[in-house]
């Protein structure tokens, strides 16, 4: 089985997936806010799963987007399994990429 991303690595800042590619404009800013917050990360790639992102990417004509992930083991099975490390970081990694947003509209 192909390792899309390692339990106890960080949040995963999406590279690809089935559905989407996620502009590499947002993937660098997210990766520079997590190495500016000190927060453990982990690129991911994954060829045979896909998510919303890529319909939010085309809603309304093709946007900026990107994509967090959690970390899991055994997806969609009643023993799936995170690393509370990660779903920690993924939280870090989404409140200060959020704050930093909203200083740009203020």
């Amino acid at each position: 089985a192909e390792t899309v991303s390692t339990l106890g690595d960080g949040v995963g800042i999406k590279r690809k997936d089935a559905s989407v590619i996620p502009s590499p404009a947002v993937i660098e800013w997210l990766t520079d806010v997590a190495e500016a917050e000190g927060i453990a990360h982990q690129r991911e790639v994954a060829a045979n799963i896909g998510t919303d992102t890529g319909a939010l990417q085309n809603a309304g004509g093709a946007v900026l987007s990107g994509a967090l992930s959690i970390p899991v083991r055994y997806h969609h099975s009643p023993v799936e399994t995170a690393h509370r490390d990660d779903l920690s970081a993924t939280v870090a990694l989404l409140t200060a990429a959020l704050s930093r947003t909203a200083s740009l509209v203020e």
